[in-house]
């Protein structure tokens, strides 16, 4: 193996596990800040976790910066660039539960977020999967990407119901509604992550028969 070659693989390992690295991050901060929420009395320790990973944002963005710096030096980086934007989104949108649950109070919600933990459980699950999948390029963990977030979308669309009925006595309720919406946006960037991989598994499909609609759940 040549200097040259030697040098690619180098880098592109270290993509790879720079992804993965920052898909662990930013599925801490949404554990950290549904547990808060959710607890009748939220442990300190987890408290403190939730604010130490919120300080932590500006890092986890120069790490998505230089990992995107690299990627364009790299010849096959089309794909790991659109899993960086996408990161980065999924980034702002965990940061933003962070800082909402950070300004809500405890106590009468967890009536109303009992399906929380499930969506929660379910976006991070398509998260780490998405880059397991672009990493390991597995078309079964594609595939299971599109079929959770059928069940988080099971989930949002409870968690909406039963959050809009209970508005009128909760002013907090629209706060929770927020964090239901960001936590849609974080599967959907997870969506997109798969995308390339997904589009390409449709195109092979119709060079042997013809389909009338998308194999998977990819945006069209």
């Amino acid at each position: 193996m040549s200097v040259l070659q030697l040098q690619s693989k180098n880098t592109k390992e270290n993509g790879e596990r720079g992804l993965l690295s920052i898909g662990r991050e930013i599925n801490t901060l949404v554990a950290l800040s549904v547990n808060v929420l959710t607890s009748q009395s939220p442990d300190s320790t987890v408290v403190a976790g939730l604010s130490e990973a919120l300080r932590g944002e500006q890092t986890l963005g120069a790490q998505i910066e230089h990992l995107q710096h690299n990627a364009r030096l790299s010849p096959e980086s089309a794909q790991v660039e659109q899993a960086l934007l996408q990161l980065d989104r999924a980034k702002d949108h965990a940061v933003a539960i962070a800082k909402i649950v950070q300004g809500l109070s405890r106590g009468s919600s967890q009536r109303v977020l009992l399906d929380l933990p499930g969506m929660a459980g379910c976006v991070r699950y398509m998260l780490s999967t998405a880059l397991e999948a672009l990493v390991a390029e597995d078309q079964e963990l594609v595939e299971m990407v599109a079929l959770t977030q059928e069940q988080v979308e099971a989930f949002a669309k409870q968690l909406r119901e039963r959050l809009q009925s209970w508005m009128a006595a909760d002013q907090e309720a629209a706060a929770m509604l927020s964090v239901v919406r960001h936590l849609e946006h974080i599967a959907g960037c997870a969506v997109q992550i798969t995308a390339p991989a997904c589009q390409e598994a449709v195109q092979e499909t119709r060079r042997i028969v013809p389909v009338k609609r998308s194999l998977c759940a990819c945006p069209a």
